[in-house]
């Protein structure tokens, strides 16, 4: 009945599959050990046509009880199997084995039975509030088409399997949602914005900004330490230490500069949502010309 010695060498959590009877044939036999055992219990004390002895009463007796028993066993041990569907056998607590075959199957009736869906089902992941590499917030869903692969490890591995595949899934939502992956790319995070009239009214302080901006992207690039003292003392922060800003400013995936990165892309899907009614012909139509020289995107 447990067909396991082929799967010997594999680990208790990896699933092996289990041999099982047909559960008619199973049925059939275990009906017809209880009527034998009803029919010689009747025969020996009811209609045998002749005084029965104590001796043949307790033969009697324990072949009804032998052959009830047997019956009932068999019969305890069948169990259904839907189509995409399996059953665990345990043991006793110990893992037996798998099996996959659908309809009526007859089995151990020692056997605990487990049964598990293996049917394609969808996990509609909670819409996420994150932050992709850059720090920019974004909102972002998921709807995952998973099914069981492995039955044993679903059941054995973990408590919730999945409640486990919920908290993987959003995990690995976070994980993804990087402009590298959104936009291809790093994206501009921060944009200074001014109006066209301000800055042909106020020319030489546009270029004082825009040579002071340019001046400290390159001091932050050149000694980010130096960088970090700075802001310290310029903000009169007394919450941070020096180390502690310099490990801001130089996480993975962070850059410094005036070059446009990934603007364009960024404006075409605003203009495809609808949120700006004029699509730009490039990034330059969304910067002022001291900027054009620079290969933004």
């Amino acid at each position: 009945m447990d067909r396991t010695a082929a799967n010997a060498g594999k680990s208790a959590h990896d699933e092996r599959l289990i041999g099982t009877w047909n559960g008619f044939a199973v049925l059939g036999v275990g009906i017809a050990l209880v009527a034998v055992a009803i029919w010689v219990l009747v025969h020996y004390t009811v209609t045998s046509g002749r005084p029965s002895s104590v001796a043949g009463l307790v033969g009697a007796v324990l072949i009804f009880m032998a052959l009830m028993t047997l019956g009932v066993l068999l019969l305890a041990g069948l169990y259904t199997v839907q189509p995409n569907e399996a059953a665990i056998l345990q043991l006793f607590g110990s893992y037996r084995g798998t099996t996959r075959m659908t309809g009526l199957r007859g089995t151990n009736p020692f056997y605990t039975r487990r049964k598990i869906s293996l049917r394609a089902r969808n996990l509609n992941g909670e819409r996420l509030k994150v932050n992709d590499k850059r720090g920019n917030p974004i909102e972002i869903a998921a709807v995952v088409v998973w099914r069981v692969r492995d039955t044993a490890e679903a059941l054995f591995e973990v408590d919730d399997y999945e409640e486990f595949l919920k908290v993987q899934t959003e995990a690995a939502i976070r994980t993804l949602t990087t402009s590298y992956e959104i936009l291809g790319g790093p994206a501009t995070a921060v944009v200074i914005a001014s109006s066209s009239k301000f800055r042909d009214a106020n020319p030489k302080m546009y270029k004082a900004f825009v040579d002071a901006f340019n001046e400290a992207v390159n001091t932050i690039n050149k000694d980010k330490h130096a960088a970090a003292k700075v802001y310290l003392e310029q903000a009169k922060d007394t919450k941070n230490t020096v180390d502690d800003i310099y490990s801001m400013i130089s996480t993975s995936g962070y850059a410094y500069t005036l070059t446009p990165q990934k603007v364009y892309k960024t404006a075409e899907f605003m203009y495809k949502i609808g949120s700006i009614k004029t699509k730009p012909a490039s990034w330059k139509d969304l910067f002022f010309p001291e900027v054009h020289n620079l290969s933004g995107d």
